[in-house]
């Protein structure tokens, strides 16, 4: 079986030749994924198959192959969520914490435990919300999310442990177990020599000049109400954005559209960001219209609740204004971009 064209040669053969014979040499945080997963909305959920066959594809492929993307997420009893993701590129996250780069045996050792242990033939019934869940306040509760992404299909197998239950079953529990700890056992050496900002502001600076990627840029703004337009809510990750407007009556958001950022479009954002300087925002503000913003970059973060009742003192909000309405415009400008792009043909 022969994966689609647009699995192949998706980088320029010679820089590709040369990543995989090691003759170019990345430091711990080199710039992002250049082929990375497709956005949410574009992803097509699968039952395993065709997953299982892009799989194995991936595996004994002769030619340069990329696209793949793998997210885990591990809650423990603590409820601590412990993460790891994976680039086909080689560009990885540890606990949304540090960043670093798998060499390519690394990344073939990834992609063997997800065939060595079943993946694509896992029952995936608690992928669809409330799907044989219990719901349980049990102190040893444990829950897992395993995804693996290959071009535009994708599938998510999830665990949850608790009271002595097991769903879906145990059997695929176990598997899960044991494709987590083998995915976390070759990320754990390199992600502790990985790169990490000291705070957002320097984390922004470095995703500005490459030394971070752009898939660990998280920023999310709300606007219930918004000056004489529509309320909307913007979420970007890395160049991905996905935005909603608020109904007329207030009740409920609009069905979220998404758009891929350019590379120019990306650097306009990452620019903004920068000169905004928001790594000193205060938790609140005052707003004529309430709004949430949060913004993180690899485990460094701020998040800001503004509104009209807030009782910021004046010294405060003079300080904060700039930089806070900065980072509104920047965000409201892809959400109006993304709606642009969704009325395309």
């Amino acid at each position: 079986m022969r994966l689609p064209a647009d699995l192949r040669h998706s980088r320029p053969g010679l820089l590709l030749a040369l990543l995989l014979s090691g003759a170019l040499v990345f430091p711990a945080f080199a710039e992002g994924p250049a082929d990375p997963a497709p956005a949410p909305a574009q992803a097509r959920e699968v039952r395993g198959a065709d997953l299982g066959g892009y799989l194995d594809d991936l595996l004994t492929a002769t030619e340069t192959v990329s696209t793949w993307k793998v997210a885990i997420e591990d809650v423990g009893a603590d409820r601590r969520v412990r993460e790891v993701r994976v680039w086909s590129d080689g560009t990885a996250t540890w606990n949304g914490e540090s960043q670093f780069r798998l060499k390519p045996s690394e990344r073939v050792k990834v992609l063997k435990a997800f065939r060595d242990e079943g993946f694509c033939a896992m029952s995936d019934a608690l992928a669809k919300e409330g799907a044989g869940e219990r719901s349980t306040r049990d102190s040893d509760r444990r829950e897992r999310s395993v995804t693996l992404s290959i071009g535009e299909l994708t599938k998510t197998v999830k665990s949850v442990s608790a009271g002595g239950r097991t769903h879906p079953d145990p059997g695929t529990a176990r598997a899960l177990d044991a494709l987590v700890e083998a995915v976390r056992r070759v990320c754990e050496g390199p992600a502790a020599k990985g790169g990490r900002p000291k705070d957002l502001d320097e984390g922004l600076a470095m995703v500005a000049d490459g030394r971070l990627a752009d898939v660990v840029l998280r920023v999310w703004v709300s606007r219930i109400h918004e000056a004489g337009g529509e309320g909307w809510r913007t979420q970007v990750e890395g160049r991905d954005v996905t935005t909603s407007v608020a109904k007329k009556d207030a009740k409920g958001w609009s069905s979220p559209v998404s758009v891929r950022l350019s590379d120019e479009e990306f650097r306009e954002l990452v620019d903004s960001l920068v000169a905004a300087r928001p790594g000193r925002l205060p938790k609140a503000l005052r707003d004529e219209g309430r709004t949430e913003l949060s913004l993180a970059v690899l485990g460094r973060s701020v998040g800001v609740q503004a509104g009209p009742l807030s009782r910021t003192e004046p010294k405060t909000q003079a300080g904060a204004d700039e930089a806070y309405r900065a980072v509104v415009a920047a965000v409201r400008k892809l959400h109006q971009r993304a709606l642009r792009g969704s009325e395309q043909p």
